[in-house]
């Protein structure tokens, strides 16, 4: 069975690292992603000349509990009109994007997500070309770092009506065309299983973008449960995807990545302390248990 990984943003934010990262060693999780979504911010300390000294102590950290850090975030919250302004991009965004990776693979992630360009302003076609340039030029950051560039499903709203529309890599047939098309060992696919179900007239499951995308493409997860109608990161079984159709899609492909949630962490950081074990160890069980079925119907 592969790891089993917890989002821990909320409680480091609310406990700091070590006690945060010790509470998810003991109730049974294998590993943690750690977000480099902090980066948006530009006064962070990720954008001081310390920079690698603060991810080399956090990384010691997390070694010091047992707690390796497999997956990580990179920036993404930034004002579109800063993704639409060539200038703006090429010296602000992907600067950052760069140092969430190195950030990252110091810490020891094996890969950072990277959401890709949203077509809001812009045809499809125009997304498309945008962003094969954008994850080509992170691929030699990639080979220099020893790091993988997982690519999102997205989601996105229409403004004016309020309801959720189709984005970037929202249908399975143009995730997989994305992936082909940079066709390089450094850039994998990452499922967002709460994304999947969003968008109007949307019809597949996460097992349909499991079977689509198939081993060679899908390496790492993001695990939430939603009601169809909001991107809420709720935990599985408390929505409306179809849980065992994908787990059992995940054994059939022998998918090899881990399983790293992205549920909302509040409802955790909100409990009182003493309550965190328990309800974090209900949150690994539902996560294991999800791995198992997979695991029952690997070939």
């Amino acid at each position: 069975m592969r790891r089993l990984s917890y989002n821990g943003d909320t409680l480091f934010k609310k406990y700091g690292a070590e006690k945060a990262a010790s509470f998810i060693k003991e109730v049974g999780f294998d590993a943690v992603d750690f977000s480099m979504t902090a980066l948006t911010d530009d006064n962070h300390l990720f954008l001081k000349d310390d920079y690698l000294e603060t991810a080399y102590k956090l990384r010691e950290v997390y070694n010091g509990v047992g707690l390796p850090i497999n997956q990580s975030h990179a920036p993404y919250s930034f004002p579109l009109e800063e993704f639409l302004q060539d200038d703006t991009f090429e010296n602000k965004i992907m600067p950052r994007i760069v140092r969430g990776m190195e950030m990252a693979a110091v810490l020891g992630a094996e890969i950072i997500v990277v959401h890709p360009i949203h077509y809001r302003w812009i045809t499809p076609n125009e997304a498309f070309e945008r962003n094969i340039k954008m994850y080509g030029k992170l691929i030699p950051y990639c080979e220099k770092f020893g790091i993988k560039v997982a690519v999102e499903n997205m989601w996105d709203r229409d403004l004016k009506r309020g309801y959720i529309i189709h984005d970037t890599c929202s249908t399975k047939e143009e995730f997989v065309r994305y992936i082909d098309a940079l066709s390089s060992p450094y850039i994998v696919a990452c499922l967002d299983t709460g994304h999947v179900g969003l968008p109007c007239g949307q019809k597949d499951e996460p097992c349909d973008f499991v079977r689509a995308l198939g081993r060679n493409r899908l390496k790492a997860l993001h695990i939430h449960d939603n009601n169809l109608l909001a991107d809420e990161h709720a935990l599985p079984f408390s929505g409306k995807v179809n849980w065992f159709e994908f787990a059992k899609a995940l054994g059939e492909i022998n998918y090899d990545g881990d399983f790293t949630y992205e549920v909302d962490g509040k409802t955790v950081a909100n409990v009182p302390e003493a309550l965190v074990p328990s309800v974090l160890k209900h949150w690994c069980d539902v996560l294991k248990y999800i791995a198992s079925v997979a695991e029952d119907y690997r070939k």
